[in-house]
């Protein structure tokens, strides 16, 4: 299958041009991110990605976590140029030929107070939400949620915004981790979860 960016225009005075040279060079630089261009008239904005194929995410969970490991060191650059993608969830990080690659990076153009808009419930902050606003702590739980999914955690009702916040809080407590070590965390939960239902099953048997 195929991601194509939509085709957009945006009005340039709601258009941040710092935040947009960003896009365009952390887009560029990073392998994992659709790379974004922008064109510029006298009173629009154009945005074009590039094709991305994609395909079903089949992987066996060490190949999971050797692409999320790539992945999360891509990731940080986001937190270095303070950008907040805003909806990292499975829709917008796909499986490529030879890792995940995160899309859809146009909502970052427009100015933080927007970003709300472009967020995918319930993969958003509690604090963000109730604020109306958003913040690089939504970018961190919506991916410690997508970490999750890939690794194939069982969740024990369904995910709301109250659910998904404690599962972060759960495994990372704070916010002050990039997303390397929010990966880490999850591992170590895995690995801890990987024992116990080990164990449970030679308990079982005997």
């Amino acid at each position: 299958m195929f991601y194509f960016s939509k085709y957009r225009n945006f009005e340039n005075n709601n258009i941040d041009l710092k935040r947009l040279n960003l896009i365009q060079k952390v887009t560029n630089k990073k392998h994992y991110f659709s790379k974004t261009i922008f064109k510029l008239s006298d009173n629009r904005c154009k945005c074009l990605s590039q094709k991305i194929v994609f395909t079903k995410d089949e992987l066996p969970i060490s190949k999971r976590i050797e692409y999320l490991k790539i992945l999360s060191e891509e990731l940080n650059s986001l937190l270095r140029y303070k950008l907040i993608h805003g909806d990292l969830n499975q829709k917008n990080i796909r499986l490529g030929k030879d890792g995940y690659y995160v899309i859809d990076f146009e909502p970052i153009l427009f100015y933080e107070n927007s970003h709300k808009l472009m967020c995918t419930y319930p993969y958003i902050n509690l604090t963000d939400y109730k604020l109306n606003i958003l913040t690089e702590k939504t970018d961190k739980l919506s991916f410690d949620i997508f970490i999750k999914k890939k690794l194939k955690f069982p969740f024990e009702k369904k995910l709301t915004i109250d659910y998904v916040n404690y599962l972060y809080e759960k495994t990372n407590s704070t916010y002050s981790l990039n997303f390397s070590q929010i990966l880490n965390n999850n591992l170590k939960n895995y690995n801890d979860l990987s024992w116990i239902i080990f164990f449970r099953t030679i308990t079982f048997v005997f």
